[in-house]
């Protein structure tokens, strides 16, 4: 059958299958074109999802307090404990979702991307910097608000740094 033409209005046969695995025909995109992912974003990706874990561990935390607070004596302060620890949990709930997805989203080539990124961690870092400031007049400044700020830094300004890898300018 290789060899001959097909008859008119046929299409063409399939090429000759000689191997176990089956037959690769290509990607109709070319797989070169697409650049590497730099190292210092498979780094923040890195980051931002281990920032995210530990956010979902914090707002695990919160909902075991509150279910702890709400299963014991209705007092009008145990109440309001109850109640500030679910809006701790369901906001840090919220927060490592959008974090996850910056995570999943991070090598993808988009520039709202890149804006999400360096928005949302320059934002985290501006509110750990505040958070130092504000605390260090109560005694509770540990150092623990500036690492935090440090890692969002170091996000925002990567992903920043390699902003021609999400417009797509080389």
């Amino acid at each position: 059958m290789h060899g001959q033409q097909p008859h008119p209005g046929q299409p063409y046969p399939a090429p000759p299958h000689n191997g176990a695995y089956p037959p690769y025909y290509g990607s109709p995109y070319d797989a070169s074109s697409q650049p590497p992912v730099p190292g210092r974003l498979k780094a923040a990706r890195v980051v931002i999802f281990i920032l995210a874990s530990l956010t979902s561990v914090g707002a695990l935390a919160f909902g075991l307090l509150f279910s702890f607070e709400s299963s014991g004596p209705s007092t009008a302060q145990g109440d309001s404990w109850a109640g500030m620890f679910l809006m701790l949990a369901v906001v840090l709930a919220a927060w490592a979702v959008w974090q996850f997805v910056l995570g999943a989203k991070a090598t993808t080539r988009r520039p709202w991307v890149m804006w999400a990124i360096v928005v949302t961690y320059g934002l985290s870092a501006a509110s750990g910097v505040l958070n130092f400031f504000l605390s260090i007049g109560t005694g509770e400044a540990t150092g623990g608000q500036l690492v935090g700020a440090a890692l969002a830094v170091s996000i925002a300004v990567a992903t920043w740094s390699h902003r021609d890898y999400y417009t797509g300018r080389f």
